[in-house]
């Protein structure tokens, strides 16, 4: 699956988790990914690799855009 993922500033996406490997690629602003090892800053050109069923939120610390895309096992397409 890809996803573009549009967020303004301030805006979050509570904290979850897929069954798939998670790819997020910053296009432009800044976003915040929190994990369980803490939080991770992701500028414009940054890409962020997560292991599958990693709880995971991000907020927008400017308004932001990004490429989400999300492996999933051949059971969960």
């Amino acid at each position: 699956e890809v996803i573009r993922l549009v967020l303004q500033s301030k805006q979050t996406l509570p904290e979850h988790k897929v069954p798939g490997e998670v790819t997020i690629y910053c296009i432009e602003g800044k976003l915040e990914i929190s994990l369980p090892s803490g939080p991770v800053n992701l500028l414009p050109g940054q890409l962020m690799f997560l292991n599958s069923n990693l709880p995971h939120g991000v907020i927008a610390l400017q308004p932001s855009s990004a490429l989400v895309t999300i492996s999933l096992p051949n059971g969960d397409r």
